[in-house]
């Protein structure tokens, strides 16, 4: 059987979506990461993680020929993994946290879509996600490989205005009312009457823009603009563009953080995922990262971090529990380094988690059944 040819930007893709997924959960679930602008500042980036990761999915699968009976099998063995690894991170709770006990009624909710009782459980959200659009993926398939793809882009720009322009507008008119000290926020607040997409929505949004960019239309129109500009001027505009995204991403985090103890305390805090500056800035990384070609000496490398993105999700919350655990009774670097430095150990510490993850679930997937737990194949 001829193996599928891997593409090294999409793999790294992935790998940098792991990375930021596993920085954003060390700010919860560990006990040393900065609780100031330098821990804002780290995690300024970090909302692209969700965006990048379905904007791959989405340039991976679209352009592929749909098979049915392979995408409802594939389907299915996804919701039975997710079970399994839901069961066995319930029980991982049992042993590591205590104090927060779960009843059954919990327990059935939580197997059912919902979080374990007090337990770090949330981020089973991201499979319920993924789940969510491989259930709608052969309409969207369908529109996208119209000879006449005006649905597939009506599509798309419809989630786009629900998911993230509106939300955008709306978390400037809360700075509005804040500054104002008028009530501006209730304009958008009946919109979702309309919002058919559901919670979800943004995550479909970034797929279908992962298999826009992925479209062999959209890289011939790309190609062409590019031929009329300097490559030069084009990275140095992406790369200030990009830099101007996470700046404004780290003014939201500064501005909720002003207005804790406040009555406005509520608007300070918007979803990251849905604020055009992170829809830019993902989509920018993604067009950064689609056309790099890797030595063929790291091939096997960058393969391997991107086959392992399953295993790594699955494993970074209970490895980052264990790490919080050990930190809290004593074996903590803040006993050692100087507080300047801590912003820096923790970026370490996540990349040690990563790696950590990665060797796990890459030979993991070797053991015979077992291994399927650590990729849907």
């Amino acid at each position: 059987m001829e193996r599928k040819q891997r593409i090294a930007g999409y793999d790294l893709a992935k790998a940098l979506s792991m990375i930021l997924v596993i920085l954003l959960h060390a700010s919860f679930y560990t006990y040393e990461w900065p609780n100031n602008a330098a821990g804002d500042l780290l995690l300024a980036p970090d909302a692209i993680c969700i965006p990048l990761f379905f904007a791959v999915n989405g340039a991976l699968l679209l352009p592929r020929p749909l098979n049915m009976k392979k995408h409802v099998h594939k389907l299915v063995v996804m919701v039975v993994i997710m079970e399994l690894w839901k069961l066995l991170v319930a029980l991982f709770f049992v042993w590591a946290s205590r104090p927060h006990a779960f009843t059954a009624k919990e327990f059935v909710g939580y197997m059912l879509g919902g979080i374990l009782g007090g337990n770090p459980t949330g981020h089973f959200w991201f499979i319920n996600a993924l789940i969510a659009v491989y259930l709608i993926y052969p309409l969207i398939k369908c529109a996208y490989d119209a000879s006449y793809d005006f649905a597939f882009k009506w599509v798309t720009v419809a989630l786009g205005c629900f998911c993230i322009i509106i939300p955008t507008l709306s978390y400037l008119l809360n700075i509005l009312t804040v500054v104002s000290n008028r009530d501006f926020s209730f304009l958008f607040n009946n919109v979702d009457e309309y919002n058919i997409f559901g919670k979800y929505g943004y995550t479909l949004f970034y797929f279908m823009l992962g298999g826009m960019f992925s479209n062999p239309r959209t890289k011939e129109k790309v190609a062409q603009a590019k031929g009329r500009v300097n490559n030069r001027v084009i990275v140095s505009g992406m790369v200030v563009l990009l830099l101007v995204c996470f700046a404004l991403n780290f003014g939201i985090n500064q501005f909720g953080r002003s207005l804790k103890g406040t009555q406005y305390e509520s608007l300070g805090y918007p979803s990251g995922y849905l604020m055009l500056s992170t829809c830019v800035a993902a989509m920018l990384v993604f067009a950064f990262l689609l056309p790099v070609h890797v030595p063929q000496w790291s091939e096997r490398l960058v393969t391997i971090l991107g086959s392992s993105t399953f295993g790594v999700y699955m494993l970074h919350v209970p490895i980052l529990v264990l790490v919080g655990k050990l930190q809290h009774h004593g074996l903590a670097m803040g006993n050692v380094l100087p507080g300047w430095l801590m912003p820096f150990w923790n970026v370490v510490l996540v990349l040690l988690i990563y790696v950590v993850c990665v060797i796990i679930s890459h030979w993991g997937a070797k053991i015979p059944v077992i291994g399927r737990l650590f990729t849907f194949k």
